[in-house]
């Protein structure tokens, strides 16, 4: 997550969607204790909390810190996140995941074997942090909580215009987060169904398709 007061806008990091780029095109413009941390994060890839002394996580939900900020009185923030379509999403993780042996998924990844597999558990863990709408809805998941998402097929168009509306100079995203091939690392029809069935709030609430011709893929940032 990244926080600009001076500026007034709040980045919602959604994970796997881009976000990291993002994160590192911004981190210019935090506060200083807010780039120690992202630092902090690039140097232990998977420390997933804040320092103590700070009241903002690493992937705080949009709601989480709205509510912060109105219990402050500030409520002026232009919050915006980024987000990508569920199944390219999924089948990202999941090789990142097999790709990275200290991740916490790492060893459930290796016993599923296959993104189907995965994507099925990873879809029914019971904290709802599975799901994109998380981050960048209400709390009842049922309308969005940000002013802009930034999609990962259009990754640099969409960011270009959240700077052209917060008055900020044009910044070019770097490629961040490539993930390696990994056998099994392809939905079949029968792992797209499970995805557009478990996942259905996200392609609702942020306007994917579930059909099986999607946009040319991106590389992963």
């Amino acid at each position: 997550m990244i926080i600009s007061h001076r500026h007034r806008f709040a980045f919602i990091h959604n994970p796997k969607a881009g976000g990291t780029s993002i994160e590192l095109a911004l981190a210019t413009y935090a506060p200083f204790h807010t780039r120690i941390q992202f630092v902090r994060r690039i140097i232990h890839r998977y420390a997933r909390d804040a320092p103590a002394w700070s009241v903002y996580r690493l992937h705080m939900p949009a709601w989480d810190f709205r509510a912060r900020v109105e219990k402050r009185r500030e409520k002026d923030y232009f919050v915006f996140g980024s987000a990508r379509h569920p199944f390219t999403r999924v089948e990202s993780l999941f090789r990142y995941v097999l790709s990275h042996p200290e991740h916490e998924f790492h060893q459930r990844a290796r016993s599923c074997g296959h993104v189907d597999d995965f994507a099925e558990w990873y879809g029914t863990r019971g904290d709802g942090s599975q799901f994109q709408s998380y981050y960048l809805a209400n709390r009842q998941m049922d309308g969005l909580a940000v002013d802009a998402i930034c999609k990962q097929e259009t990754l640099q168009e969409d960011f270009d215009g959240v700077l052209r509306h917060l008055g900020l100079s044009r910044i070019e995203l770097p490629n961040l987060n490539r993930s390696r091939h990994v056998d099994g690392g392809r939905l079949s029809d029968h792992g797209r169904r499970i995805v557009a069935e478990l996942f259905a709030v996200d392609f609702q609430l942020l306007g994917y398709v579930t059909e099986d011709e999607l946009p040319p893929m991106r590389e992963d940032r």
